[in-house]
């Protein structure tokens, strides 16, 4: 008995059985809970629905995961009956169009565990390690709650990790079509964030190791040029899709302003060329984004995030004195600071490697997919957020998979280590799901000031 249960979990199918099983129970767990508007719903809801209205609207990122999730509605025959005009957190949805959008945003975060295994697996070869990574990303509250609601980081995510695995892939096998595919989900990682440019910055890394310096240069010319490609069709497809004024209409140009139906300035003839009108939404949304300077109280430092010192309050109701409902992105601490150590003991025999001339893919990938993300964000004055960490907390993640599972006493530790981390993950949970707490059991999960 003993030795066929070793067996099967020894099999890679049943093990990419259990972490989708996993990943489906716990992101899909209370589904639709609440009917309210939740966080940044207030403007990604908006965004979506602005497809079903043709009017223009304006975002500081790239339009993809709004594509997406309009053109899936489109496809199952659904579209939302109201405007998503909601004044902020706590508006009440009034269909089931909330349920579909945040649906989408699920199922990319069941694909995120499942990808970060297939990533793994091709970074290290190791399904031990690329089982522990999978659970450690579906036992990290931040991440769960960051993929049940009308969001776009987890799909940035899911794209990033997917290209970089697919291009591992295609050293593997030898089969272009995997280095292709790998390039297209790149771009559609920098199509939903321009954060998603790390991930470029990583296969850069990946190329330079497999190929020659001349042919590793082709290859990044050729990406550049695909990417380019990709991102110009995606914004052609946007901007064909809104051609009529909106609300969006006041960040843009009087020139820009013209080709849209029913503006005041809007004229039949004279158009700029759609290329023209590509660059300057991108140029609009670059300025916008550099241009943010009002704080925001859940804001942080880039320097806090690996400690988890400030998690973002998503919502919150009063069920009755003394109980309420919340939702707050916080990570999983144990499993935050246990990466931290990993990372960085990872780094220092990175560092002592590189010294000795014997440097591997895996130890160069982990911790420059680390500080390339996290480095740039301690130059940035704009406010920036605890999610803009997770690319460099899944990197820290296998870093710490890879050291639990390369310990020779890794029986005993991977067990305990889970103990502990599924509890706290349990523990903390009523802050993911916003199950009703008592404030004194509220408090009793304020481990740091800073959290409340």
């Amino acid at each position: 008995m003993i030795t066929a249960v070793k067996h099967l979990c020894s099999q890679q199918w049943f093990l990419i059985l259990i972490i989708f099983l996993l990943a489906l129970g716990t992101r899909f767990f209370v589904f639709g809970y609440p009917q309210e508007v939740v966080f940044d719903e207030v403007y990604f809801g908006d965004f979506i629905t602005k497809y079903f209205q043709q009017s223009f609207y304006f975002d500081i990122h790239p339009p993809l995961a709004k594509l997406i999730s309009a053109g899936i509605a489109s496809l199952v025959g659904m579209s939302p009956s109201y405007s998503f005009q909601f004044t902020g957190i706590n508006d009440v949805y009034p269909d089931s169009f909330y349920l579909l959008m945040r649906g989408i945003v699920g199922v990319f975060g069941v694909l995120l565990p499942l990808v970060i295994y297939f990533f793994t697996y091709q970074l290290t070869k190791r399904k031990s390690v690329s089982v522990v990574a999978a659970l450690l990303v579906i036992f990290d509250n931040a991440l769960l709650v960051q993929s049940r609601f009308i969001l776009t980081d987890i799909f940035m995510l899911v794209f990033g990790f997917l290209g970089l695995a697919l291009i591992l892939y295609y050293y593997t096998t030898k089969n272009a079509t995997w280095l292709f595919w790998g390039i297209i989900a790149l771009g559609s990682g920098v199509l939903v964030k321009w954060t998603g440019l790390l991930f470029i910055g990583v296969a850069c890394v990946i190329f330079f190791y497999h190929e020659p310096i001349v042919t590793a240069l082709k290859k990044i010319l050729i990406v550049c040029g695909i990417i380019l490609i990709l991102y110009v069709s995606v914004f052609s497809i946007h901007l064909s899709l809104l051609p009529y004024t909106g609300p969006g209409d006041v960040h843009m140009s009087p020139t820009f302003q013209s080709t849209l139906i029913g503006n005041n300035l809007y004229r039949t003839s004279d158009h700029p060329s759609l290329f023209e009108k590509i660059w300057e939404v991108n140029k609009t949304m670059f300025n916008a984004n550099a241009g943010i300077e009002d704080p925001h109280p859940y804001g942080s430092e880039a320097y806090t995030w690996p400690l988890l010192l400030r998690p973002i309050y998503f919502w919150n109701t009063t069920l009755s004195p003394g109980i309420e409902s919340r939702i707050y992105l916080q990570g999983n601490p144990f499993i935050w600071w246990s990466a931290l150590l990993a990372i960085t003991l990872f780094s220092l025999n990175t560092v002592r490697t590189i010294i000795r001339k014997k440097v591997s893919l895996l130890s160069l990938i982990l911790p420059i997919g680390f500080f390339a993300n996290l480095i740039p964000f301690l130059f940035i004055s704009r406010v920036a957020f605890l999610y803009h960490y997770f690319p460099s907390l899944i990197f820290a993640l296998i870093a710490l998979s890879y050291l639990l599972t390369s310990s020779k006493r890794s029986s005993i530790i991977l067990p305990l280590f889970f103990i502990i981390a599924i509890g706290l993950f349990l523990f903390f949970s009523p802050l993911s799901y916003g199950l009703p707490l008592e404030d004194s059991s509220f408090f009793l999960r304020i481990w740091i000031p800073s959290w409340h």
